[in-house]
């Protein structure tokens, strides 16, 4: 299974610049390490990507898996704390932009504060099956049929 957190695209903008992302990427490996089995096995990629080999684990399972992980990252205090600095920073820069008068700012700020704010982790998962991963024989073969099923 790869999990892929699409919602990072509404974060790195302000407080904290690429380190809100990172952080956010903690937090969902920590729900992740929380959530497996001993059976299970993860294995960070570069960048923002996780593999998680899960065994026997029909699609049924898979999504009860994601569900509960997308609303444990939305209790979670530390995602809560990243979601907050954003709202704040951003909420900082709409003021400075008022300040400024300049209102085509403003209304861009006032969109990504309601993005923030709206946040759901949207933490998805595409799956592959042994045969599938066996088939496409290298390590490097699989990553690109993630990626392919992402699109």
């Amino acid at each position: 299974v790869m999990p892929k957190l699409s919602s990072l695209k509404y974060l790195n903008y302000f407080e904290s610049g690429s380190r809100a992302g990172d952080e956010m990427l903690e937090a969902v490996s920590e729900v992740l390490k929380n959530n497996m089995r001993s059976s299970d096995l993860t294995f960070k990629l570069n960048g923002a990507d996780f593999l998680w080999s899960l065994n026997k684990a029909s699609a049924a399972d898979l999504l009860k898996v994601e569900q509960k992980l997308n609303a444990e990252l939305l209790q979670n205090p530390k995602v809560k704390q990243i979601l907050l600095n954003e709202q704040n920073a951003i909420s900082a820069k709409i003021a400075e932009a008022s300040k400024a008068r300049n209102s085509a700012l403003v209304l861009k700020l006032n969109e990504k504060l309601e993005s923030v704010k709206n946040f759901k982790p949207d933490l998805n998962f595409r799956a592959m099956t042994r045969q599938e991963a066996q088939a496409a024989g290298s390590f490097q073969n699989i990553l690109k049929k993630f990626d392919e099923k992402f699109k």
